[in-house]
């Protein structure tokens, strides 16, 4: 088991469908849904069945925008992959929105994410922001 609690405060939904109605997952993927399971449940359930992409996934779309985006700050940063120096750029930026949410900083994460391109984390990362 994953997770111990019986609910998680980020995560309020009483169910796990009330999340899963968020985005578009494919056929297979949705006959294999209990629509029963409470969230905590069903990421214990998809851990267990080492589902890990669709876990990323229903994470991603069970948390608040600002906190994905911390999420993946965070998981650059421990990685420790070498970044170019754009993309280092476009993650410095993403790490000044977060620290201060102001129109300069999001406008600036656009353009970041497009001389970063989008083939890599921390372009992505400040598409997001913008």
């Amino acid at each position: 088991m994953l997770v111990t609690k019986p609910s998680l405060k980020k995560i309020p939904q009483p169910l796990a469908t009330d999340i899963l109605q968020r985005y578009e997952q494919d056929r297979a993927f949705q006959k294999w849904v209990d629509p029963s399971l409470t969230p905590v449940a069903f990421i214990n359930r998809l851990a267990g069945e080492t589902m890990h992409q669709e876990l990323v996934i229903f994470l991603s779309h069970s948390l608040l925008a600002v906190e994905c985006i911390w999420w993946g700050y965070l998981c650059i940063e421990k990685a420790g992959i070498p970044l170019s120096e754009t993309e280092q750029k476009a993650l410095d930026v993403v790490r000044r929105w977060l620290q201060e949410p102001i129109e300069t900083h999001r406008r600036l994460a656009d353009i970041m994410a497009q001389q970063a391109g989008l083939d890599n984390a921390c372009g992505w990362l400040a598409q997001g922001v913008f």
